[in-house]
C-alpha cells in the first residue's frame, strides 16, 4: 500500500472510532451544551414576550384606527348623513372639464422632423 492509502485508512478509521469520551470531555462539552440551550431558551421567551406585547399594542392602535370609521351597514343605509348630490356633480362635471381640455391638441403645434420619414430604402429589406 502507498501512503495515501496508508493515510486514508487511518482517516476512516478515525472516524468510525469517533472521539473518545472522556471526563473532561463531556464535562466541556455539556457546559456549552447547557449554555447553548439557556441562550435559546431566553431568547424564545423574549419573542414570546414581544408577540404578547405586540398583540396588545395592535389591538390598541386596531381599536382607534375604528373608532371614527363608519360600519358598511352606516355607509350603505344613509345613517351616515345625506349625501350632496350637488357637490358630486360638481365634482364629475370639473372632472369632464379637465378630460376634454386635457385630449385637445392642436397638430399645427407639433414640430415634426419630416426627414425621419423620408428614408424609404430600409423597408424594402424587411
Amino acid at each position: 500500500m502507498t501512503q495515501a492509502e496508508l493515510e486514508e485508512l487511518a482517516v476512516r478509521k478515525r472516524r468510525a472510532e469517533g472521539t473518545p469520551c472522556t471526563d473532561e470531555s463531556f464535562n466541556a462539552w455539556r457546559e456549552k451544551f447547557e449554555k447553548e440551550m439557556a441562550q435559546k431558551k431566553a431568547e424564545e421567551e423574549e419573542k414570546a414576550q414581544n408577540e404578547k406585547s405586540g398583540k396588545k399594542n395592535k389591538e390598541k392602535v386596531n381599536k382607534d384606527d375604528t373608532e371614527d370609521r363608519l360600519t358598511g351597514y352606516e355607509q350603505f343605509s344613509g345613517k351616515a348623513g345625506l349625501m350632496n348630490l350637488e357637490a358630486i356633480e360638481a365634482a364629475a362635471d370639473e372632472v369632464e372639464n379637465e378630460e376634454e381640455s386635457d385630449d385637445e391638441v392642436q397638430v399645427d403645434d407639433l414640430d415634426v422632423d419630416e426627414e425621419l420619414f423620408d428614408d424609404d430604402d430600409d423597408l424594402d429589406d424587411l
